[in-house]
């Protein structure tokens, strides 16, 4: 259900974001129009200062090919825009779309690694590995000091990570601790409290709630 959720409020943000950048455009464009139309009406009895107006496609895109600039100062308020009569601004502008498109994409696939991709618990060697798509924590066996398994994490607040429905991967801010590693799935109890001899805590477990419980059996023994 927490996947599920989580695609929906996804799937709703982006289309959202379509749907009020559509009407703002819209907007943008029919008031224009408007605008143009009342330039027109009273251009023939008024005198105007010469102006640029025809170079800007509804209101918001610079075009002149006879202006060598690639860069100018914006119609409204301040900053600057592009010429998109030069060539080299019409490419820019393909790489920006681009670039936008590839970063909604890639947080769209990060998010989705974060809730897919096994959480695992392993006990290799001489150390605790905790790993998901990399080694997120490794604790060598003689650096632990006390371990716990616990039913329920306590109350945290995220430093640095993620945090989100059925996940807690990071730095967090644990109440009797100045900060713990985390890397849990929160709905997959219990969970394995290690602390180390140098002060440092974690919260860690497995996908599966009985490997967990053999990998502490395990660190026990």
């Amino acid at each position: 259900f927490g996947m599920y959720r989580l695609r929906m409020l996804f799937s709703v943000f982006l289309a959202g974001t379509l749907v009020y950048t559509l009407v703002l455009v819209a907007t943008v464009c029919v008031a224009e129009k408007n605008i143009r139309k009342v330039y027109q009406k009273y251009a023939k009895d008024t005198t105007f200062p010469e102006s640029e107006d025809d170079h800007w496609v509804y209101g918001m895109f610079y075009y002149n090919k006879q202006d060598n600039r690639f860069l100018v100062n914006s119609r409204c308020a301040a900053g600057a825009t592009l010429n998109m009569a030069k060539a080299s601004a019409k490419v820019t502008s393909i790489l920006v779309v681009i670039g936008m498109v590839t970063m909604i994409l890639w947080i769209a696939v990060w998010v989705l690694m974060d809730d897919f991709i096994p959480l695992s618990l392993n006990i290799m060697g001489q150390d605790l590995v905790s790993r998901q798509y990399q080694d997120e924590y490794v604790i060598p066996l003689e650096e632990i000091g006390q371990m716990e398994l616990i039913w329920e994490l306590p109350s945290m607040t995220k430093r640095m990570g993620v945090e989100m429905d059925n996940i807690l991967k990071g730095s967090f801010l644990v109440e009797g601790y100045v900060s713990s590693k985390v890397c849990v799935r929160r709905k997959e109890p219990p969970f394995i409290f290690v602390k180390t001899k140098d002060g440092m805590a974690y919260y860690l477990n497995d996908e599966d709630p009985q490997k967990t419980r053999t990998v502490y059996e395990s660190l026990l023994k």
